[in-house]
């Protein structure tokens, strides 16, 4: 889709692809920028509302001048509803990111499509093996943008179509908890036969005990205030943030760590400014940690993020064990 075709515009000279000037025009609500690339048959166009931080995408067949593709960019950084379309025009399939959800107009395009939905079938069972129906409905949103396809020979999107069935599947799924929205917290990595393999990408199954409710117990707002009488303490400008994670322990088996909750707390931060090199911030955090099925503190820690840049890059971590 859309992140492949970006990826491809970087390898190809922009001499031989631009046949038209791109431009901009811009309004009191939005920038709409649009592009030509003859050569890779589109014509793309970007309505960025600026007072709403959302973007709507239009992909046009340049010969034709027919709608190819539409999408949304939401405020979260996530897709929309994309539509995909045939050259004569015919609605080719619809995908819901938000909820999950491919729905097909004709499959002629993705001759291993409900191959791949039997071994989503298979990952979903596996899902609610451990946590349950109920909770899979109220929690569990398939993320379709984060999952992948392999053939041996090449890999995918999971909404691409590859000439040779796919034979490993790496399945991700976002968690929906207490009005957010946490993508890419269980990932699964299954083979042809849409069993279970061990490795790296295991995410997100926590071996519970029979006397664990399948359900969070624990709300973000409760579990700050919690801290708080454990001895947190805000200011009018620096506030305590509470978020789901996951604290990964093996990848050797299906159960490889624990859910929990973080309420953070920002004690400081240590900068090194060079104007001329790498420059980096290190922010330090008191951390308070709770189990979400139980509601229990767990314990307090201390732990950093480190935020680096130059002149033409730049990276940032997640929280890390402190130095």
């Amino acid at each position: 889709m859309l992140n492949r075709l970006f990826i491809l515009l970087l390898l190809v000279n922009s001499t031989a692809v631009f046949a038209q000037a791109n431009r901009i025009v811009k309004t009191d609500s939005s920038t709409i920028e649009t592009k030509y690339y003859q050569s890779l048959n589109s014509i793309r166009v970007f309505n960025n509302l600026n007072k709403q931080n959302k973007s709507y995408y239009t992909d046009y067949y340049y010969d034709s001048k027919k709608v190819r593709e539409t999408g949304a960019f939401l405020n979260n950084g996530s897709y929309g509803v994309w539509r995909e379309f045939f050259p004569n025009g015919k609605l080719k399939r619809e995908i819901n990111y938000a909820i999950g959800k491919i729905t097909f107009f004709n499959k002629t395009a993705y001759p291993f499509y409900d191959y791949q939905l039997n071994i989503k079938s298979k990952a979903d069972a596996l899902i609610k093996h451990v946590y349950g129906d109920e909770f899979f409905k109220k929690h569990i949103i398939w993320d379709i943008g984060g999952s992948f396809i392999y053939n041996g020979t090449l890999s995918g999107n999971w909404t691409d179509s590859l000439e040779l069935k796919p034979k490993e599947f790496l399945m991700r799924y976002a968690i929906k908890f207490d009005g957010k929205t946490y993508f890419e917290m269980i990932e699964l990595h299954i083979d042809k036969d849409g069993k279970f393999v061990k490795g790296e990408d295991v995410k997100g199954l926590e071996k519970l005990s029979t006397k664990t409710s399948k359900s969070f117990a624990l709300t973000l707002q409760k579990a700050i205030t919690t801290a708080k009488l454990m001895g947190l303490k805000e200011t009018s400008k620096n506030k305590a943030n509470a978020f789901l994670t996951w604290e990964n322990e093996s990848s050797n088996t299906i159960y490889s760590g624990h859910f929990r909750i973080y309420v953070t707390i920002k004690t400081g931060s240590i900068s090194s400014i060079r104007p001329r090199g790498r420059s980096t911030v290190v922010d330090k955090y008191d951390v308070y940690v709770f189990n979400p099925w139980s509601g229990t503190f767990i314990n307090k820690t201390k732990k950093e993020s480190i935020t680096g840049w130059e002149e033409d890059s730049g990276s940032s971590t997640g929280l890390l064990p402190a130095n």
